[in-house]
């Protein structure tokens, strides 16, 4: 047979995911710590795996690094999934509680993995976008109106710095000058909205990436208490974050919370595809019938607690990170002519005139790599650069001054 038939229908016009690597000097577009684990916490992971037998299939739950992780967010380790990172995770969800005649809930501009994986499962997808405003507490932390009309789609179509002792901290990212701005989620339509009782499924990033936006526990608890639909609340960078946006304390008290995490930002693992899951036991049991039979490796897992043993040194790194992403915001707000979004991650969004073409001139004339959303969906002349080491940001400032002809 010379031909193979057509792939399932709901991959028709559906573009791969492209992360948008490319080997550059700065790499300043993908999120990642800008700081590795020590060679002590790698020579120890190292040694760590030197004593394990690889011939044999790992731990199925990686049960070791579970208890570790229930230990640090003071939960039970049923209430506690590991996977072969966020996505895998993200996926596990999806089939678990969408498909066929089931709803998922977004507030984009998000993370496209929620709508593409609504699109894999046959799940029908509901969009309540976040709107773009001066940036206040209410705005920056999930306020708004209840104005906005909902859009329903098929799914067819080196570091210093204060220790955080395992806690997380924020320094202010307001500019001394210069324009901030966020884009809110609309908590009271978003509650409004699951409460008319066909929305299965909700996936809200708190930080918001590509955005910066955090989700207070007020808005997340109102929501949750609006329906029994299961709400899934991304929290990949919520290291870099204000200790009031970590949300583990209310999973007691809603079942139909859960919360992702992951060890590719703060941990500094993004090469070791590691992520994780709170939830309740209902929700956890629910997961395992779908998640892939020994999804995370023995390495994986052994990079996990390498990494926790290691947690002086990542909380010196993500207060160092908190530090120069405030720095950074206020050097781009002085810029004339840019917009600065508001942030609690490791990232900085901003948008800025004729952006494709300075992301552009940034990549070829000075070697730094940004993530270029400027043609995406409501972020128009969007720019996001990750936050890095000081000469990184240094660079990229100088770099970007000369392209724009404002002060750094």
């Amino acid at each position: 047979m010379q031909r193979v038939r057509p792939s399932a229908p709901q991959l028709a016009g559906l573009a791969p995911y492209d992360p948008g690597h490319l080997p550059a000097r700065a790499c300043l577009n993908a999120n990642e710590s800008a700081y590795a684990l020590s060679a002590a916490a790698t020579c120890a992971l190292a040694q760590a795996v030197c004593g394990r037998l690889l011939q044999r299939y790992p731990d199925p739950l990686a049960r070791d690094l579970r208890a570790r992780i229930a230990a640090l967010h003071g939960v039970g380790e049923e209430r506690i999934l590991v996977g072969n990172g966020g996505d895998e995770l993200l996926f596990d969800l999806a089939l678990a509680y969408g498909g066929p005649g089931r709803t998922l809930l977004v507030a984009p501009p998000s993370f496209s993995s929620y709508e593409t994986d609504a699109r894999l499962t046959g799940t029908a997808l509901c969009e309540l976008p976040r709107v773009e405003a001066a940036a206040s507490d209410d705005a920056t932390f999930g306020g708004g109106s209840s104005t906005r009309e909902t859009h329903c789609v098929s799914s067819e179509n080196g570091p210093t710095g204060p220790r955080r002792g395992g806690g997380v901290v924020s320094t202010p990212t307001a500019p001394d000058a210069g324009t901030l701005a966020t884009f809110a989620p609309d908590g009271p339509a978003l509650a409004g909205r699951v409460s008319q009782g066909d929305i299965d499924l909700v996936m809200l990033a708190s930080p918001n990436n590509p955005t910066g936006d955090a989700l207070t526990e007020r808005f997340v608890s109102d929501l949750l208490d609006a329906s029994d639909a299961l709400v899934l609340i991304d929290q990949a960078y919520v290291e870099f974050a204000d200790a009031r946006f970590d949300l583990v304390r209310l999973l007691d008290a809603h079942e139909n919370l859960a919360i992702l995490r992951t060890f590719s930002k703060a941990y500094a693992l993004a090469g070791a595809r590691l992520g994780y899951l709170l939830a309740s036991e209902t929700v956890i049991g629910e997961l395992c019938k779908v998640r892939q039979p020994y999804s995370v490796d023995a390495f994986s897992a052994l990079a996990g607690q390498a990494a926790l043993d290691a947690q002086g040194e990542v909380d010196d790194a993500v207060s160092a990170t908190v530090g120069e992403r405030a720095r950074l915001s206020r050097a781009l707000a002085l810029m004339p002519g840019v917009t600065v979004f508001a942030s609690e991650a490791n990232f900085v969004l901003f948008r800025v005139a004729d952006a494709h073409r300075i992301w552009q001139r940034l990549y070829d004339e000075h070697g730094i790599l940004l993530r270029d959303f400027s043609s995406a969906p409501q972020l128009t002349d969007c720019l996001r650069v990750s936050v890095g080491t000081p000469q990184e940001n240094d660079a990229f400032l100088d770099a970007l001054t000369g392209l724009t002809g404002g002060p750094a």
